[in-house]
């Protein structure tokens, strides 16, 4: 049985009410993987997790934006996301 799927109201705008995620099946993995040192492991298992879910692109974008410093969001760890957000951020300079 699939626990009940995050209600926009949690900050989470891409998501439709009442939609389901594969995270939300993976909840310890997420919390493993938003530790301050989390494993290898943990990170990995967490991103083949987004690698199946409906709104990959907009939690990356989501979480880019929103500058998340922990866990795994769109299949990518907060370090992936601060270059994600310096090269977006010196493009729109030089351009």
């Amino acid at each position: 049985m699939r626990p009940p799927a995050l209600p926009v109201g949690d900050g989470l705008p891409f998501l439709a009410l009442g939609q389901w995620t594969p995270c939300q099946d993976a909840a310890r993995l997420f919390e493993a993987a938003a530790l301050a040192t989390p494993h290898p492991a943990d990170i990995r298992a967490a991103q083949m997790t987004c690698f199946a879910c409906p709104v990959l692109h907009a939690c990356r974008e989501f979480a880019v934006e929103a500058r998340e410093p922990w866990g795994v969001w769109g299949g990518m760890t907060p370090r992936q996301r601060v270059v994600v957000a310096r090269v977006r951020a010196e493009r729109a300079r030089a351009s």
